[in-house]
């Protein structure tokens, strides 16, 4: 079911970057009030995609994170250790079939230590940000 959201339920709301290319849309920021109000929406992204193709619905993440989250997009896939990665409250999941409980990763090393356990491969950073990343600590 696609969450109805009320205006007063809003704090904020902005349109960034520019507008050069009318056929692509600027993205839209919105904050609410409260946290359950945006987790309803965050939880109920997927419908609300189907319903309206052109939405799409992220968490704001911290640098570490969205760097973390990023990796792990990276080793997902066919042949690769990771099925499915999502963010839930700001945090890493992932998991290594379509079907399995996701596992919390707080660290690129966490995540080394996961992919690693089924396959003993490198692990794939991605272009700019090598092994020390901004999350090696």
């Amino acid at each position: 079911m696609i969450p109805e959201v009320k205006l007063g339920e809003i704090e904020n709301a902005r349109r960034v970057g520019n507008s050069r290319d009318p056929a692509r849309p600027r993205t839209i920021i919105v904050e609410f009030c409260y946290a359950s109000i945006a987790m309803r929406v965050y939880q109920n992204r997927m419908q609300l995609a189907r319903a309206r193709k052109a939405i799409f619905i992220s968490e704001f993440l911290t640098k570490e994170n969205a760097y973390l989250f990023y990796v792990a997009r990276q080793n997902r896939g066919e042949g690769l250790p990771i099925a499915k990665t999502w963010t839930w409250r700001g945090q890493v999941y992932v998991a290594r079939t379509r079907n399995a409980r996701g596992t919390l990763v707080r660290s690129l090393s966490e995540l080394q230590t996961f992919i690693t356990m089924t396959q003993p491969q490198q692990v794939v950073y991605g272009p700019a940000l090598q092994q020390n990343g901004p999350m090696d600590h």
